[in-house]
């Protein structure tokens, strides 16, 4: 290790170039302007936090910027070493011997010292670094490096502002900024928000930054990485969360949402297990509450659908479930992993209006031509079955009786369709005049049976 090390820092310091005085502290700043033929593809303005968790011993990056993909580049991690944010004119050079120096076991002051001296143009860079022991360094182009709280003098307030500030187990930094309350609104949530998991606490964080007036140019990505030795899939990967928001109008209101989204399954899972052990109010609740968060995914909806059917809500489990079904269709299909082949919905397949749902007819906007219908007959006969169906309004509501079954009531599908228990589809056939003179029906395994009027 001591070789490594040593060899390492020698190649370093044998790429150093001294710096002017003029080019230490002048800081330029690259300003984008769409009317010039000057572009730098590197340049992020930006602001981040690098962030650790010494219970879980989880690190954490999230960054916010005006520029497409910021989570593309600008960002290095390692499980169980630490992370290096290189922001303003990104160089990846920061990040990648930065981290091989880290797994050397060099102090990050350390570090900066001798990337910063080792780069010609330094004074266009933002480095943070914070390594697995909480240990950090920052460096603000234009300032001095070891630093744990910077901020750039500026003649003119108007001007972007840049700097950072290092805490325990953090750094806040930023630059292109509207003033230091980014910085300082960064600091003071995630010191204040100790306990929670890191990923909420890097969230609220950037979300006290953009409350703080956040990049001056305005937004448009932004991205959350989560890294925990063999903390990703299957112990081969130390990413367990790696988020990204590239081009939206509200970036940090969306990469919250895809967070709420990633967790959503494991919340569902735990709710169930809640719901099933006899606590149905506190599982229900935690679906309720997920829903609001994410009222456009599926699965929240049908999870809904099951508890409270078990509850005995009847209805509101078949509004939950036409919700599911109409956010994504796939859900009414009959093969494996349908709604139609999913037990725990069972006392619900012969509901007229779970068939509705399951077959994709939207609900009816009018029952005018369905009460006009049934004003019109009473009874119909199918002569090869000698069978009467007798259709009547009872309390306001369409009922169908036909042989020895209880009265069912008769759903509106659409214009002259109907549906009821038993019956999957009754179609009114009328004539020329919109008089009723019969009607199809399909049934159980009975498919397209005539059926005409009695009297």
């Amino acid at each position: 290790m001591q070789v490594t090390r040593l060899g390492l820092t020698a190649l370093v310091l044998t790429a150093a170039m001294p710096l002017t005085a003029q080019e230490l502290n002048s800081g330029h700043d690259y300003i984008y302007d769409p009317t010039s033929t000057e572009y730098d593809p590197d340049y992020l303005s930006t602001y981040s936090i690098i962030a650790r968790d010494p219970t879980t011993k989880e690190l954490g990056i999230g960054v916010a910027s005006r520029v497409l993909a910021v989570g593309r580049n600008g960002s290095s991690f390692r499980g169980g070493v630490g992370v290096i944010v290189h922001q303003m004119s990104s160089n990846p050079f920061y990040g990648r011997i930065g981290m091989e120096m880290l797994m050397a076991g060099l102090h990050p002051q350390e570090i900066m010292a001798q990337l910063v001296r080792s780069d010609e143009a330094s004074a266009r860079r933002q480095v943070a670094i914070l390594d697995i022991q909480g240990r950090t360094a920052a460096f603000t182009g234009g300032g001095p490096v070891g630093l744990d709280v910077y901020s750039h003098p500026r003649e003119d307030l108007e001007e972007a502002w840049k700097g950072h500030r290092c805490g325990i187990d953090y750094c806040a930094q930023a630059n292109s900024m509207v003033g230091p309350e980014v910085v300082e609104g960064m600091a003071v949530s995630f010191e204040s928000t100790s306990g929670n998991p890191l990923a909420d606490r890097i969230l609220d964080a950037l979300d006290a930054a953009q409350a703080g007036g956040g990049d001056r140019r305005g937004q448009q990505s932004a991205a959350l990485f989560i890294v925990q030795l063999r903390g990703g899939a299957a112990n081969y990967s130390d990413v367990a969360e790696d988020l990204r928001v590239n081009d939206h109008p509200t970036p940090l209101v969306e990469l919250r949402r895809l967070l709420n989204v990633r967790r959503s399954r494991g919340i569902i899972a735990t709710a169930n297990q809640v719901f099933d052990d006899g606590n149905h109010e506190r599982g229900l609740q935690m679906v309720l509450e997920l829903r609001d968060k994410i009222p456009e995914k599926d699965q929240v909806w049908i999870a809904l659908g099951r508890m409270h059917l078990e509850m005995g809500r009847r209805q509101e489990a078949l509004q939950a479930i036409r919700r599911a079904v109409e956010i994504n269709p796939y859900n009414a299909r009959r093969g494996s992993g349908g709604l139609p082949r999913n037990a725990r919905f069972k006392k619900l397949w012969s509901d007229p209006e779970w068939i509705r749902i399951m077959e994709g007819v939207p609900d009816p906007t009018s029952k005018e031509r369905a009460d006009d219908v049934f004003s019109q007959w009473d009874t119909t006969t199918g002569p090869e079955l000698a069978v009467n169906y007798d259709i009547d309004l009872s309390q306001d509501q369409l009922v169908i009786h036909w042989l020895k079954r209880k009265p069912s009531r008769l759903i509106p599908l659409a214009e002259d369709l109907l549906t009821a228990e038993g019956v999957r589809t009754l179609r009114f056939r009328p004539d020329p005049n919109g008089q009723i003179t019969g009607f199809t029906i399909d049934s159980g395994g009975a498919r397209n049976f005539q059926f005409e009027r009695a009297r």
